[in-house]
């Protein structure tokens, strides 16, 4: 269990076939204090760049790999035509087991392409259950989202298959736990089917809320403080 007043966010961190890293490494678990030693060509900035890729995920993992001489280069050179792999660990206040995001990726007609990408909690929740408990995950171009009573499939064109689901939302949240951040307002049924800013509408979101409630819903940003 994570102690919540714990200091760090990065918990684990694994590139695997990306960049140096081969597709064997496990990563490395991180603490309040990390200090990389090695001599040059080890690999110490390869791992900065697995935290800026990272980083990128709610913008455009594109424009990281694009500055870095194009997707190939960010794929090791032992196996350059399988995807490249990165996750990391974070710690998550309002949940006792960390948060893992992966993304795997590759390279298409010289172009980057998503090949997996994970949202889901580091370990199960019990024994008894095998797998972790998972939001969202791509699986390879069938993308499910999980909303805690069902999983449900959604269709391929919903979700662009070049971008990182976090980047698909100007606010991310929305996909996995909407209550945490907006708050929901019934309006008459006889009102159109979404209420919402430009900027939220997009078929994905549209189906999230419409399966998630029986009623039409209207979205209200919090105003800031």
């Amino acid at each position: 269990m994570l102690n919540n007043h714990d200091p760090v966010l990065i918990r684990h961190l694994a590139p695997r076939n990306f960049l140096s890293f081969g597709p064997e490494n496990t990563g490395i678990e991180l603490k309040s204090l990390n200090l990389l030693i090695g001599p040059n060509g080890s690999g110490k900035s390869n791992l900065f760049e697995a935290v800026r890729f990272l980083r990128s995920a709610p913008k455009e993992l594109r424009d990281v790999t694009r500055k870095g001489g194009g997707v190939a280069e960010w794929i090791w050179k032992g196996q350059p035509s399988e995807p490249a792999w990165v996750e990391w660990c974070v710690n998550y206040p309002k949940n006792p087991i960390a948060l893992r995001h992966s993304i795997s990726f590759r390279e298409i007609s010289q172009s980057f392409a998503l090949d997996d990408e994970r949202v889901e909690e580091r370990t199960p929740r019990s024994a008894r259950e095998e797998d972790a408990y998972f939001y969202y995950r791509y699986q390879h171009g069938i993308p499910v989202i999980n909303s805690g009573k069902a999983k449900r499939n959604l269709a391929r064109d919903t979700v662009e298959p070049d971008r990182s689901i976090l980047a698909q939302s100007s606010t991310p949240t929305l996909w996995f736990r909407p209550k945490l951040r907006v708050r929901i307002r019934r309006i008459p049924r006889k009102a159109p089917a979404i209420l919402c800013p430009a900027k939220h509408r997009s078929r994905a979101l549209r189906w999230r809320f419409r399966s998630s409630c029986s009623m039409p819903l209207r979205l209200n940003r919090r105003k800031s403080g």
